[in-house]
């Protein structure tokens, strides 16, 4: 037997692991969730790179300060990803190419494919990732 659960007492995502009944599980489907990015808590990714995050369901955004200098060593995930470049410059490295981007450049940063990137300048940048980053989620919760 499950007990009811009141929409404002569960937290969001819902734990894959929860059980809800479905007339809840619909109206939190239709619930509109809204955050204000810059005002969420920051984790560091790496030495002078800071990360706020918000993910959906399928999918993330994340909001990402770097430290001129900072560089975001070399690694892969199974997530494809967008990087947007909001202000400075970044030497991106995707695979075996190399390219510099600016404010207003973006990236797409295919599954599985080896990546790192340098903020040449001070930079922000908005990520997002597909499916959601579990473990960046796991890490957030932790700070």
């Amino acid at each position: 037997m499950h007990s009811l659960v009141a929409i404002d007492q569960l937290s969001s995502p819902i734990e894959r692991d929860t059980v809800v009944p479905l007339p809840i599980l619909q109206r939190i489907e239709e619930h509109m969730q809204t955050t204000h990015l810059f005002d969420e808590k920051k984790m560091e990714l790496f030495p002078g790179i800071d990360a706020q995050i918000f993910p959906g369901k399928q999918i993330m955004v994340m909001r990402v300060s770097l430290e001129q200098g900072a560089i975001a060593t070399a690694h892969d995930h199974s997530h494809e990803q967008i990087s947007i470049v909001l202000q400075g410059e970044m030497e991106f490295t995707i695979g075996e190419e190399q390219k510099t981007l600016k404010t207003g450049d973006a990236v797409v940063i295919p599954s599985d494919v080896t990546h790192s990137a340098k903020a040449i300048v001070k930079c922000e940048l908005i990520e997002v990732f597909s499916p959601v980053r579990e473990d960046l989620v796991k890490r957030y919760s932790n700070v």
